[in-house]
């Protein structure tokens, strides 16, 4: 609880209690009244003030992770992709970051264009020979996410569609997971 929430608690708790020990004392029951609600409306304020920094405190947190995403997002090398698990998009000489958080890589969600569909926050991707797989769209980056909106673009994480992706003679090289053995 910061200072100024203590404050405004153990004011209001003492004019609950003085007041109300007052108005009983000299029988005005106005000032009784008066009292007992300012004191709980002051030790209300208190929480709310307790609540507000609190909020503060996760924004502030979630601005830091947001700037660690926007780093990585544009710090990401751009790479053609080469692959025979989906048709990329454009066909024609396409270049996308792989962008790589928390040890997990993720690829732009246009790259799948043509294997995507979406309603409101979901996905539905259809890749040649897997089953429909099915993702909620997250307004922002955290761990684990599978797909997340960053800065207009949308985010998917590879693993979550069965593939992987490495980097070998400047092409980002995308296979299915159980190819991966290979």
């Amino acid at each position: 609880m910061s200072k100024i929430a203590n404050f405004l608690f153990f004011a209001g708790l003492i004019i609950f209690i003085f007041g109300g020990f007052m108005g009983i004392v000299t029988n005005q029951f106005i000032f009784m009244l008066l009292s007992v609600v300012g004191g709980f409306l002051l030790m209300g304020q208190s929480k709310l003030v307790e609540l507000a920094e609190g909020t503060q405190r996760l924004l502030a947190k979630l601005s830091e992770s947001n700037g660690s995403v926007a780093h990585a997002v544009r710090s990401s090398a751009e790479y053609p992709i080469e692959t025979d698990v989906f048709e990329v998009y454009p066909a024609l000489d396409a270049r996308y970051p792989l962008v790589v958080l928390d040890h997990e890589p993720y690829l732009r969600v246009k790259a799948f264009i043509k294997h995507v569909s979406q309603q409101g926050d979901e996905y539905k991707f259809r890749l040649p020979g897997m089953e429909p797989i099915v993702l909620r769209r997250s307004d922002a980056y955290f761990q684990g996410v599978e797909l997340f909106a960053f800065e207009e673009q949308v985010l998917v994480m590879l693993r979550k569609l069965g593939c992987r992706a490495k980097v070998a003679g400047g092409k980002l090289m995308i296979d299915r997971l159980e190819d991966a053995a290979d």
